[in-house]
């Protein structure tokens, strides 16, 4: 976690200089205070851009800007990212028995194809680099490096990784248990579903609309045999608590007693933890109806 901060804190200290100008930018170019930001969209912000070109020249190549000319620079990297994913261009399978043709793509190996790839692509200007077409041997090094960096790193980042992941949905899965088995799209097909020039909040308004007709889809197909073994399981742990429980009427000093150094306390609430997570596995039965209703 202090390599996380200090690489934050580093990379805020480098670019702040470029927030600077991009609020004097907003402020001064554009017309667009603070205050404002949150309620313009981002068509407005485009359509200003555009208009004061003739004034400032941000394109010096072209007379005339136009919103096809910024999406296309602002998605530049991100369209050699979709285009080298469409056309299988990177070899993502998993270098194991029975699982040669799945295909992964993390967040830290994406990470690792900007750093070593696309950030490496254009220089500051976003043109391609001459250098990194002429010299594939650099590109050889900068994976051989990263390698290295991720191999020593590894087990550092499985546990920030465990650790970010319960505090970020711990209190989603408290809220709402059958979140614990919400399915969702894999990082790969993201981006193969994402279209050139597609800008981030117009995909995730899009791929937003499509989880529900998603879920109704599947929900056709119940897993009877994965249905059967979550609810034998929740009827072996709901047993046990319900007797702790029991117990507890009874007597409330029972539950004093201690088990492999924890009261009986204790293990009601993990038992209790254990069935919320475990009812939201399982497909409820109006959901199923639901669904085969629309077909």
């Amino acid at each position: 976690f202090g390599l996380y901060w200090l690489w934050h804190v580093f990379r805020l200290a480098v670019d702040l200089r470029e927030y600077s100008e991009m609020k004097y930018f907003f402020n001064v170019q554009l017309d667009i205070r603070e205050s404002d930001i949150s309620a313009v969209s981002w068509s407005e912000v485009v359509r200003r851009t555009v208009k004061i070109q003739d004034r400032i020249r941000l394109c010096v190549v072209k007379d005339k800007l136009t919103v096809h000319d910024i999406i296309n620079r602002t998605m530049r990297k991100e369209n050699y990212l979709i285009a080298l994913l469409n056309k299988d261009l990177l070899d993502l399978r998993i270098p194991l028995p029975f699982l040669r043709e799945t295909q992964l793509l993390t967040k830290s190996v994406e990470w690792n194809l900007y750093f070593a790839v696309l950030d490496a692509m254009f220089d500051d200007d976003m043109c391609l680099r001459r250098s990194f077409v002429e010299n594939p041997a650099a590109l050889r090094r900068r994976f051989f490096v990263l390698g290295i960096i991720n191999f020593i790193l590894a087990p550092f980042l499985v546990v920030f990784v465990l650790i970010y992941f319960v505090l970020k949905n711990a209190e989603k899965f408290h809220r709402d248990p059958s979140q614990i088995g919400a399915r969702g799209w894999s990082p790969i097909w993201l981006w193969r579903f994402r279209e050139f020039n597609e800008l981030p909040h117009a995909f995730e308004r899009r791929i937003a609309r499509s989880y529900k007709f998603a879920n109704l889809y599947l929900r056709q197909f119940p897993n009877k045999l994965h249905d059967i073994t979550i609810n034998f399981f929740i009827f072996i742990i709901g047993s046990f608590a319900a007797v702790l429980i029991v117990l507890g009427f009874v007597n409330e000093a029972l539950l004093s007693i201690t088990i492999g150094d924890r009261n009986l306390w204790w293990y009601i609430a993990l038992f209790g933890t254990i069935l919320a997570l475990s009812r939201g596995l399982v497909a409820r039965d109006t959901e199923i109806s639901v669904s085969r209703a629309t077909r």
